[in-house]
């Protein structure tokens, strides 16, 4: 067990910061407390993009890249002002877990990450997009305002976003895990292999579904609610769409507000 906390904006020795014309790169690699067993990324953001791809690698790197937020004019008083550019970052490693947070005075801080395939990733921003690529680990992603893209990934995923459409495509979906997309605004577009088996629940108020898949429809649910003293009963018919393919497997549920449900087969 170990803990390490690392301000990338102090850490000249380990890090030499890498100066860009529009902000700062910084970049470190974690080492993991033990390479042979998978890795779990938490990553917190306030503006700017997150970036997680897979690589044949045994520990963590990863690259921060940010502008300051400007305050004032340039000069005042006969002063120049002295702009801080590189990104803040606070980072905890313990045991395999590694957390990421960027520091709420920045403007923008994009951050990219490399992890072993088989690493486990949770990722919140408030404004940015969010991408995901290549691993098999579970995958937990909230964002507020930002478009979400998974692509070749192999693990259950739940992902959640308010303004913002979700971009999803599987190698392999997991075989006992149920998965969930929603989103308040934004199309949820969903490729699966063609030979996944899974029960799909799609929900859209403001939108439609579709799907090349061969599905088999299921009939609505209806919701019976016990009757109360008077003899009054209550009963509701769910306004969502079930279907299974396959013969069916794991739930997966898809849910939009304002946006159109897609269910694609992977060629």
């Amino acid at each position: 067990m170990r803990s390490v906390i690392v301000s990338l904006a102090a850490c000249a020795i380990a890090v030499a910061p890498l100066l860009a014309e529009e902000g700062s790169t910084d970049r470190l690699r974690v080492t993991l407390a033990d390479p042979s067993r998978p890795a779990h990324l938490n990553v917190g953001c306030i503006n700017g993009r997150i970036t997680v791809r897979a690589a044949a690698i045994r520990d963590i790197g990863i690259e921060a890249k940010g502008a300051p937020r400007r305050h004032g004019p340039e000069r005042t008083e006969g002063l120049r002002r002295l702009d801080i550019d590189t990104p803040g970052l606070s980072i905890d490693q313990n045991d395999n877990d590694v957390t990421v947070s960027t520091r709420a005075v920045m403007t923008n801080a994009d951050l990219t990450f490399e992890v072993p395939p088989t690493t486990s990733v949770k990722l919140k921003s408030v404004m940015g997009d969010i991408e995901v690529d290549g691993v098999s680990g579970d995958i937990e992603i909230e964002s507020t305002n930002g478009r979400m893209t998974l692509n070749n990934v192999s693990g259950a995923a739940l992902v959640h976003g308010v303004n913002g459409a979700i971009i999803a495509s599987f190698t392999r979906i997991p075989a006992d895990k149920p998965m969930s997309f929603s989103s308040l605004n934004g199309d949820i577009d969903v490729t699966l292999p063609a030979d996944a088996r899974a029960r799909l629940k799609m929900k859209t108020d403001n939108g439609d579904a579709f799907s090349d898949f061969d599905m088999t429809l299921q009939p609505q649910t209806i919701v019976d609610n016990k009757g109360d003293r008077d003899g009054h009963r209550r009963m509701s018919v769910e306004h969502a769409i079930t279907g299974v393919i396959n013969g069916g497997g794991p739930e997966i549920q898809l849910t939009t507000f304002n946006g159109n449900i897609k269910i694609r087969k992977r060629k």
